[in-house]
């Protein structure tokens, strides 16, 4: 009877091992799918696709960072100014961290004479975002590197949840049920016909590793903007951060490489309702002169001399392409001034 009631129970155990199982591989499946509907995800793919096309020797500058580097430098109009070979590989979210393993990828395809890192505050605080690396992951074709960073750079907790699928894309998941039930709502209520008369807007993957976009902030984001102004003091850079930077100084020195710092446009800086910014500009600004690195803080010192207009900005953070023209071709000026 004991015998009887022992397989039972394990038959039991069994079944529902199975079932959890079976349960987990479904929700995994689907937040896997949802994964691969991110089309900021996609477009990184195909910004390394394109990289990996070319022939060693044939890209001359290299953009890295941030999704404020595929948004503001331009490399068609870039290459047209300078007469070089540049491409642009930066990526969402990037912390230094990430455009340290970048450059590493980079160096094992290119021999580039300049590398331009866009230097975004906020991207230096924290230690370590999971995003960035998970992007970085799904693009780099580099398994030995991506075990490298997965075992020096990220914690111990962290690479939990890259193996869990319901973890690691999680935001995916939410940003396209999101995405998802936003528009079925607009289909029921009939505001559909009131989108399709808006004026038509863009975004998209184009070349060479840049985003095309002709949004413009809206009324309501800008004023929620302003309404709510960043604070220089509430970002104190990492030094976990810092010591990334400092590689990525070294890396270039050791393959002799120009490096230059460059910090993308932003909205609270341009117009003046961010607090504090002299103090974030200060401490980047002072890390790249003690290292001899040109830096080109497009909002500070009257560099931009009121040349971005609101209308120039997708949103708070981030240029369009109008605002892209004008950053390219400031930074082409500016960079015959230090090459």
């Amino acid at each position: 009877m004991q015998a009887t009631s022992s397989t039972s129970n394990f038959k039991k155990a069994s079944a529902y091992a199975i079932a959890f199982v079976l349960i987990y591989i479904m929700i995994s499946g689907i937040y896997d799918w949802a994964a691969s509907q991110n089309k900021v995800a996609a477009w990184n793919r195909q910004r390394f696709e394109d990289f990996y096309a070319f022939e060693r020797g044939e890209i001359d500058m290299i953009f890295i960072g941030s999704s404020h580097a595929y948004c503001t430098f331009d490399p068609e109009i870039i290459n047209g100014r300078l007469g070089i070979s540049s491409f642009q590989l930066g990526m969402p979210e990037q912390n230094a961290d990430g455009a340290y393993f970048a450059l590493l990828e980079v160096l094992n395809y290119q021999n580039p004479d300049v590398v331009v890192m866009d230097v975004l505050y906020s991207a230096l605080t924290e230690d370590f975002y999971f995003r960035q690396a998970d992007l970085l992951f799904q693009a780099m074709d580099n398994t030995a590197l991506q075990t490298q960073y997965m075992f020096s750079v990220v914690p111990f907790s962290e690479r939990f949840k890259y193996l869990i699928k319901p973890i690691r894309y999680q935001q995916d998941f939410i940003n396209y049920a999101d995405n998802f039930l936003s528009s079925n709502f607009k289909n029921f209520f009939g505001l559909l016909m009131t989108v399709r008369a808006a004026p038509a807007t863009a975004e998209y993957y184009r070349s060479l590793g840049f985003v095309f976009c002709n949004y413009v902030i809206s009324e309501e984001e800008y004023n929620h903007a302003i309404s709510n102004p960043p604070d220089g003091r509430l970002f104190p850079l990492s030094s976990v951060q810092l010591e990334y930077l400092e590689r990525i100084v070294e890396l270039c020195r050791e393959n002799d490489i120009q490096l230059i710092f460059a910090t993308a446009p932003k909205l609270a800086a341009m117009t003046g309702y961010m607090e504090n910014y002299d103090i974030v500009h200060n401490e980047i600004a002072a890390f790249a002169a003690e290292r001899g690195i040109p830096y080109l803080d497009f909002n500070y010192g009257g560099i931009s001399d009121g040349r971005f207009e609101i209308s120039d900005f997708r949103d708070a953070s981030h240029l369009n392409y109008s605002g892209a023209v004008k950053a390219s071709e400031m930074f082409c000026e500016w960079f015959e001034t230090v090459r």
